[in-house]
Formats: structure tokens, C-alpha cells, sequence
């Protein structure tokens, strides 16, 4: 009798629907009613139907989860593609890139927004969840001081600290919890963005 081949490729799709799986109960636990008191490896792997070392051996660790989760969220949202970040880095005027991250923003914030909710809640709470978000907002940080330095080499140079504030300022101005009070109950990114 022959041994069984070993078929790589097979494999990695069969891992790679495996880690959908479990990316999605991530999501659909934070979007119930308990999303945060509910959000462990343990709830994560029983939603998924897979077990709790699935999760680790695919992810290796609840951290992870949330980074693929924000991947997912990133692609849902529109933060890559053509109307994305891409394109306010790209924009020609600094300005209209400003304008055009406060759009991708507020796009972004708009879609699954009880998720991203909770997801901040999550964070002030665990502190693995608070680290995985800190990632997420420095790189959202990085875009803003791109723009600010372009904007500033348009001009004469800033008074000194001027930068930081201005970087601080937006910082906070394209944060989910700005958009969130911003947007109140009902309003979404058609208000929101030109505000």
C-alpha cells in the first residue's frame, strides 16, 4: 500500500477557510448584545465550530484574531481600494488629502460600526486588545503626519511644537470615538464626512 500524497495546496485552502471561519464568529460575537463580556478564544472557537487550539494554531493568540478581524474590517470599510487611504496619500493638493482621510474615515467607521464599537470598549479592557488597536491608530497617525509635512512643506515651517498639535488635533479629529459622538444614534458617513 502506497502512502497517502501530501497535497500542500489543499492544505493551505482548507487552513485558509479555516481562518475565515474563525475571523467571521469573531465579528458575528461582536455584534451581539454581549459582545465584549462574550469575547474569548473559547466563545470565538465554539461559534467558528472548531477547537480552541484551532484558534491557536491558526492565529496564535486572541491578538491575532483581532488583527485579522481589523484586516477584514479595513477591506469591508474601504480603507483599501480606490477610494481608500491610498488615494488621500496620493492626492496632488495636501489639503484634499486631509479632506479625502476625514472621508475614508468616516466611510470606514460608518460600516460595522457597533463592532468597532465594541471593539474600542474591548480595548480599555483588555490590554492585548488595547495593543493590537494601538497598531491600527499609529499607522492612522502615520497618514496624518505624511499630510501635515506635505502641508507644512507648502508654507513657512511651523512654530515650534505647532506640528505635534496639529498631529494631535487631527489625531483625534479622525478617531472612531470623534466620528462615533459626531454621528450620534442615527446619523452615518453621508453627515458625517463634511463635518
Amino acid at each position: 500500500m502506497s502512502p497517502r500524497t501530501y497535497n500542500s495546496a489543499r492544505r493551505r485552502e482548507a487552513a485558509e477557510v479555516t481562518r475565515e471561519r474563525i475571523v467571521a464568529a469573531a465579528h458575528a460575537l461582536l455584534a451581539e448584545p454581549a459582545g465584549v463580556s462574550a469575547f474569548t478564544v473559547d466563545a470565538v472557537a465554539r461559534r467558528a465550530g472548531v477547537a480552541r487550539m484551532t484558534v491557536y494554531n491558526q492565529f496564535g493568540s486572541k491578538a491575532a484574531v483581532l488583527e485579522a478581524l481589523f484586516n477584514w474590517l479595513a477591506v469591508r470599510g474601504g480603507i483599501h481600494g480606490p477610494a481608500g487611504i491610498a488615494t488621500a496619500l496620493d492626492e496632488t493638493d495636501p489639503f484634499d488629502g486631509v479632506r479625502a482621510l476625514f472621508r475614508v474615515m468616516a466611510r470606514y467607521y460608518s460600516a460595522d460600526r457597533m463592532v468597532k464599537r465594541r471593539v474600542h470598549a474591548l480595548a480599555a479592557l483588555q490590554p492585548d486588545v488595547a495593543e493590537a488597536l494601538r497598531g491600527r491608530e499609529e499607522r492612522r497617525r502615520g497618514f496624518i503626519r505624511t499630510l501635515l509635512g506635505r502641508i507644512e512643506a507648502t508654507r513657512a515651517p511651523w512654530p515650534a511644537g505647532r506640528m505635534a498639535e496639529l498631529e494631535q488635533l487631527m489625531f483625534a479629529l479622525t478617531s472612531f470615538e470623534s466620528f462615533d459622538v459626531l454621528a450620534g444614534p442615527h446619523r452615518g458617513f453621508a453627515e458625517i464626512a463634511p463635518t
